[in-house]
Order: structure tokens, then C-alpha cells, then sequence
């Protein structure tokens, strides 16, 4: 019972906010060069509510979130120049969907 009391006040008090952990626990995700998908799925898998990790998505900061992209792009890019254009760009595409980022992402990447 003080268990859950102190539990309740530490979030009545905003010290335990999940909405603050997903917001932190994404921006970091995208900083290590993961897409949106693998972070959903992340955040699933830790038991957070399916509504507020949506919530926390849609308010992401999408300029934020590309720049990222194009800087993992940027990385990657030379590791695939032994190959012909269309099997690189193919590589690179693989890359990035097994890094969580979906195809719409992807596509804005001027290859």
C-alpha cells in the first residue's frame, strides 16, 4: 500500500512522466540513427500505451527527424559504391527499412 502511495505522488508531483520518458526515449532513438517504426515497436515492446506513444510520434519534430536520416544517409552512402546505381540505391533502401525508417521517409532522400 506505501508502495502504490508513493508511486501515485511521484506522478501527481510529475517526477514519473511517461509522456517526458517517451518524448526523451525517442529523440534519443533517432540520434543513434533508428526510424520511427523501430522505435514504435521499442516502445510497444517496454508495455507503454499505444496512445501515447502515437501522441509523442505525432508531435515529433520531423525537421529534427530527417536531418538525422540524411546524416545516417551520408554515413552509408560510400559503403555501397562498388555497386551499379540501382543495386546501391536498393542496398541503401534495405538499410534504412531494417533501421525502422518507412518508405515515405526513405523516398525524400535525393539519391
Amino acid at each position: 500500500d506505501i508502495a502504490y502511495q508513493v508511486i501515485d505522488k511521484l506522478i501527481d508531483n510529475k517526477i514519473i512522466d511517461d509522456e517526458k520518458y517517451i518524448k526523451s526515449y525517442i529523440y534519443s532513438y533517432i540520434i543513434n540513427s533508428n526510424g520511427i517504426n523501430m522505435i514504435r515497436e521499442k516502445l510497444y515492446q517496454k508495455g507503454y500505451k499505444k496512445d501515447l506513444i502515437e501522441k509523442e510520434l505525432l508531435n515529433l519534430d520531423y525537421y529534427f527527424y530527417y536531418e538525422y536520416l540524411l546524416k545516417l544517409y551520408n554515413k552509408i552512402k560510400n559503403k555501397y559504391d562498388k555497386y551499379d546505381s540501382y543495386i546501391r540505391i536498393n542496398k541503401i533502401k534495405a538499410y534504412l527499412y531494417q533501421r525502422g525508417y518507412n518508405s515515405s521517409d526513405i523516398e525524400t532522400i535525393n539519391f
